[in-house]
């Protein structure tokens, strides 16, 4: 997911915890299915974005962490933003 000039222009907003409409375990085998298919074809955004319910994505006991820490340096910027207003970036280190 690259610009002409090859820099990585694209972001990914997860706003649910898993991906589409359907039951729990259905979303997070969507988003897992999603991000392993970016990280196996190399279309890696240049960030993935979690809102709202979809920062459950990004704390411990999520279905889908350790794909997003699967990479070493991480490959993307990960925000992860409550409803309570709290920000953080994770660099190309990955989660801690």
């Amino acid at each position: 997911m690259t610009d002409r000039e090859g820099g990585k222009s694209v972001m990914i907003q997860v706003m649910r915890d898993g991906m589409g409409v359907a039951d729990p375990a259905l979303l997070h085998t969507l988003l897992r299915k999603y991000l392993q298919l970016l990280l196996e074809n190399n279309t890696l955004p240049g960030a993935i974005c979690f809102f709202g319910s979809g920062v459950k994505m990004v704390v411990e006991g999520s279905p889908v962490l350790d794909l997003l820490q699967s990479a070493s340096p991480l490959p993307w910027s990960l925000c992860a933003n409550s409803r309570l207003g709290t920000c953080r970036e994770r660099g190309r280190g990955g989660p801690r």
